[in-house]
Parts: C-alpha cells; structure tokens; sequence
C-alpha cells in the first residue's frame, strides 16, 4: 500500500535524503556535492513508503510566488507505476491548499513527456545542463477558481 506524506520527523526526512543519494549521486552519477543544499533546511519534503518501506521522495519550496518542485525521486525497481504521478498530484494537492496554483520545475529532459501528461509545460527557451544533465524548465498553472 502507498502512502505518500510530508516527511516531518528526523527519520522520514532521513529517508528523503537517503533515496536521493540512491537515485541521483549512485545512479545518475550527479557530484555529492549537490546532494544538500541550503534549501534543504526549510524545504517541505515528502516521502513515498510502500508498506513502510522508503521508495520515494521530493522537496518543494515556495520561489517567486510558485511552489518550486525539486529533487523528485523514485527507486528505480518502483518506476512505471504511477508511483511518481501520485507524489507529484499529492505536491500539487498541499499547494492548491495553501493558495498556490503555479508549480515550477528543473525538469530532466528525459523526464518531460511524464510531466507533459501531468500538465506541464516548457518554459526555458532552450535546454541546460544542471549537475551534468539536460533539463528544461517546466510550469504548469492551474486556475485559482478551481481552489
């Protein structure tokens, strides 16, 4: 069963960290270095557990009056079951009620047909390496009379 959440206490916030340092420095091969960042410390995480299991993560942050979405990660034997679309809706979902309606993301250019589906849009003019990966800048808006 999945359960998807704002990590709150130590442990949940360490999962966050750990799956990150899975997917992006182990697997990706993306520097230690820009595992942690100043942001980490007053970003709202959330963790994905899979019978109590840790399978996924993601941070969020309020930036330029959009809710920023950054390091969304999900284990690679759980990919391709709608495991991301249900962190990235849940995300969604804690914005639209705390009054925001602009999401905003650094995505991978790899990743952008999954976030197309979702709603998304380009809005870079052209790609970017960040950490030694493609990736586009994507929004997606959703209408204030929907909240």
């Amino acid at each position: 069963m999945i359960e998807i959440k704002v990590a709150i206490t130590d442990i949940e916030k360490s999962h966050c960290y750990e799956l990150r340092k899975i997917v992006f420095i182990e697997e990706q091969k993306v520097p230690i270095e820009r595992h942690m960042d100043e942001y980490d410390e007053f970003s709202i995480h959330f963790i994905v557990y899979d019978k109590n299991i840790p399978i996924g993560a993601a941070r969020t942050r309020l930036a330029d009056n959009c809710a920023k979405l950054e390091r969304i990660c999900i284990l690679s034997a759980n990919r391709g079951h709608n495991i991301g679309r249900q962190l990235i809706q849940k995300i969604e979902e804690y914005w639209v009620n705390n009054s925001i309606t602009c999401y905003r993301l650094s995505s991978q250019v790899q990743a952008v047909k999954f976030y197309e589906k979702l709603g998304y849009i380009i809005i870079s003019a052209k790609p970017y390496m960040d950490a030694g990966i493609l990736h586009v800048m994507i929004e997606k808006n959703v209408d204030r009379q929907a909240i």
